[in-house]
């Protein structure tokens, strides 16, 4: 169901592995984005649950403004403006 992908999708948004003096995880972040932005163009929001969706905009919010890479940033934007236009479900 959409729900039991929806409800990893801010764990994935966060994700960092520390490595060394760096940090992996921009694919997965990068990855996670591109899943929610398929989610929304493949399927309808009255199958999630409200709580779970404003869990994801509120992170993707947070990964648009504040990730390192450049790349997630733009992928979570990308994401975000599908949810908005698509669903219509995030709040102001």
């Amino acid at each position: 169901s959409n729900d039991a992908i929806i409800e990893i999708i801010p764990d994935l948004l966060t994700f960092e592995l520390p490595r060394g003096r760096f940090s992996v995880g921009a694919a997965v972040r990068d990855t996670a984005c591109l899943m929610i932005w398929s989610l929304v163009r493949s399927h309808s929001a009255s199958s999630s649950s409200p709580e779970l969706l404003n869990a994801v905009a509120t992170t993707l919010v947070c990964c648009s403004l504040f990730d390192r890479e450049v790349s997630c940033r733009r992928a979570a934007a990308a994401a975000l403006q599908e949810m908005v236009g698509s669903w219509g479900c995030v709040p102001h």
